[in-house]
């Protein structure tokens, strides 16, 4: 078997260079083919609300969390910028409870609903990643 003959973390490196990013562009086109964009149109209200209360409840979170375990208050200010643009596990849920007969009037609207904040979070994310790194002292460009 390929595992043994490679070693577990050999076999780990092999699999996250070469497969880790085929499954996450499978799993992104199958999100993204199930997106309507009429609903999408339909529900921006809704998307950007998603937003922003995604984006409050993430910051807070992280912001009562650095304080609680004493952080540095570069990391209470800046750390919470770094979680936005994670939405990936989001998308699966959505895609699971679209499978749900108990929620098929709803699928479509989660789904746009839920690609289309992924999408604006995916682009903006990396760019405020990035900026609270600077801001933070932990990188230099």
């Amino acid at each position: 078997m390929l595992i043994f003959r490679l070693g577990t973390k050999k076999f780990f490196r092999f699999f996250s260079n070469y497969f880790e990013d085929i499954i996450f562009i499978i799993f992104f086109v199958l999100a993204g083919a199930n997106l309507n964009l009429g609903t999408l149109a339909q529900y921006w209200v809704w998307i950007v609300a998603f937003i922003i209360l995604r984006s409050v409840g993430k910051i807070s979170g992280a912001y009562l969390g650095a304080t609680i375990s004493g952080a540095s208050p570069a990391v209470k200010k800046y750390m919470p910028l770094g979680l936005l643009p994670q939405g990936g596990i989001v998308m699966g849920l959505a895609l699971l409870v679209q499978q749900n007969p108990n929620f098929s009037q709803y699928g479509s609207i989660l789904i746009s609903l839920i690609v289309g904040t992924t999408v604006i979070q995916e682009l903006l994310g990396p760019i405020l990643t990035k900026y609270a790194l600077y801001k933070a002292g932990e990188i230099r460009t």
